[in-house]
């Protein structure tokens, strides 16, 4: 091995060592302070009942929640927050221990995630609580868990005051993301899939392709057929059509906000099930996004699934992801082998 060889692997190690202790330090400094079994934020167990408003601060981005009477939602669309996580999050700051102190140095915040969480690929979330007169009751930095830290189940976490220089190993951990989907029960429609007995796209230039249950395939499956086709002409992928029928079935959103009535719907696609329940979706596009408008226009013989659906999606206007836009626009190209 030539000494030039030697030299730079003797310098790679000394780069992976010092990285290696770059973490450890942030990790694991451990000096002597009589704040630690101290609450993180201690007046916010008196200060709890007063919080009207959460800002989370993640990857340069503000996701911001409002108390109105006993509910909780995000604004500005004013989608409820689901039942339960706003009291999770408070209790968890609210029990927020400090075990130990960890890195007071800027340049390791990231080992542990704890840096300004307004930098654009930042990993860590601030959370800052105010009341209704806008006064902060409680500001901090929450970072990477830290599992291996207490006894038995209970969890640990990195964190650090807003402001603060010195970050915290505590006891507690709480999870407050800064995507919708973390506050939020993003579900459009979810019924059984198996249920589904057809599906009808209707396309902007008034074609309407009809995909609807027949039998069952060699497997036990349910098998749909495309309805209107000549004779001979077959789909290049039965699964391909069942799933162009079945996957309407479940549908998440990635945005919402309050119906707005716009106009100039490119799409119409009607769900039927086997009970007689008829599920309409609209389809617009809107700031480069699909967006639907869902109703039942017909319940059914089990209208209490029908009005859980109607009062989850009325009012509302939901964005889907771009792969589950497709879904809503099928067309009989998508399932010919065109050399037919």
């Amino acid at each position: 091995m030539t000494p030039r060889l030697v030299m730079g692997l003797g310098l790679a190690a000394l780069v992976s060592a010092g990285a290696a202790g770059a973490v450890w330090q942030a990790e694991h400094v451990r000096p002597v302070t009589r704040e630690a079994g101290a609450f993180l934020l201690p007046s916010l167990a008196d200060n709890v009942n007063s919080v009207a408003g959460i800002a989370v601060r993640a990857d340069d981005k503000t996701l911001e929640l409002k108390r109105v009477d006993d509910s909780w939602m995000v604004e500005p669309s004013g989608y409820p927050v689901k039942a339960g996580k706003l009291q999770q999050v408070l209790v968890g700051l609210v029990r927020m221990t400090k075990l130990e102190p960890r890195t007071a140095s800027a340049e390791k915040y990231t080992v542990i995630n704890v840096e300004d969480a307004s930098g654009s690929g930042s990993k860590s979330r601030r959370v800052t609580l105010k009341n209704s007169k806008g006064d902060i009751v409680g500001d901090v930095i929450l970072g990477k868990a830290a599992p291996g830290h207490t006894i038995g189940s209970e969890e640990a976490q990195y964190v650090r005051l807003a402001g603060d220089r010195q970050s915290w190993l505590v006891r507690g951990s709480v999870a407050a993301g800064g995507e919708l989907k973390d506050w939020v029960d993003t579900t459009v429609m979810r019924i059984n899939a198996g249920t589904v007995k057809q599906v009808d796209f209707h396309g902007p230039d008034g074609d309407v392709l009809t995909l609807s249950k027949a039998g069952k395939d060699d497997k036990g499956n349910d098998r749909f057929e495309i309805q209107g086709l000549p004779e001979g002409v077959k789909p290049k992928d039965e699964l391909a059509v069942r799933y162009g029928a079945t996957d309407l079935a479940n549908v998440e959103f990635t945005d919402v906000r309050k119906a707005v009535g716009q106009t100039g719907a490119t799409g119409l696609v009607l769900l039927t099930t086997d009970n007689g329940m008829k599920i309409t979706y609209q389809t617009f596009e809107d700031g480069g996004q699909t967006w639907l408008r869902v109703a039942v226009t017909e319940k059914g013989s089990d209208a209490d699934d029908a009005d859980k659906i109607i009062s989850r999606v009325g009012g509302w206007e939901f964005a889907v992801a771009e792969y589950k836009a497709k879904q809503f626009k099928k067309q009989l190209s998508d399932f010919l082998n065109m050399q037919q």
